[in-house]
């Protein structure tokens, strides 16, 4: 991710989850997109967010199939996806924005696995953040991060519509 100041990643952020609130809540039936991640946003030169590949998936298609009940839905997903994978990848998308890297990269590990001991500790939180950040606003990093542990609860069914 580019050099982006807090406000810029704000907006970012404020762009997809009003993407997808359009896509799970206003549209009839909801449309789910089949690969939410960083590489399908986009961004112009003002920093607005847009998202590519949204396929449109027929409504008995539009929910994933797991082999078990405890399986968490997350990226590692079949091609089809369903609102809970969305919101899961969003968490996983707040992520990498707050903190600068990507999902997974082989000297890391999952993003995912390292982030979470600092969302789990409010004291440390501020290790999660992109070093090349200036600075920040601590109420609106606190909320970002509560949402991110909604988003990316193992079980779907804790996930927030």
């Amino acid at each position: 991710m580019e050099h982006l100041n807090w406000s810029a990643r704000m907006r970012i952020i404020m762009a997809i989850a009003h993407c997808l609130q359009y896509m799970h809540h206003d549209l009839n039936p909801p449309v789910a997109h089949s690969n939410l991640n960083s590489h399908n946003i986009f961004l112009t030169d003002d920093y607005a967010a847009t998202m590519a590949e949204i396929s449109f998936l027929p409504q008995d298609s539009s929910k994933s199939k797991s082999s078990g009940d405890n399986e968490s839905a997350h990226s590692t997903l079949p091609p089809l996806a369903d609102v809970k994978t969305n919101v899961y990848c969003f968490g996983i998308l707040l992520l990498e924005i707050i903190s600068g890297k990507l999902q997974y990269l082989e000297e890391q590990g999952s993003l995912e696995k390292l982030a979470a001991e600092y969302l789990n500790d409010k004291r440390s939180i501020g290790y999660l953040i992109d070093p090349t950040l200036k600075s920040f606003k601590n109420n609106e990093l606190d909320l970002i991060c509560e949402i991110i542990q909604e988003c990316i609860q193992p079980d779907p069914r804790q996930r927030p519509k």
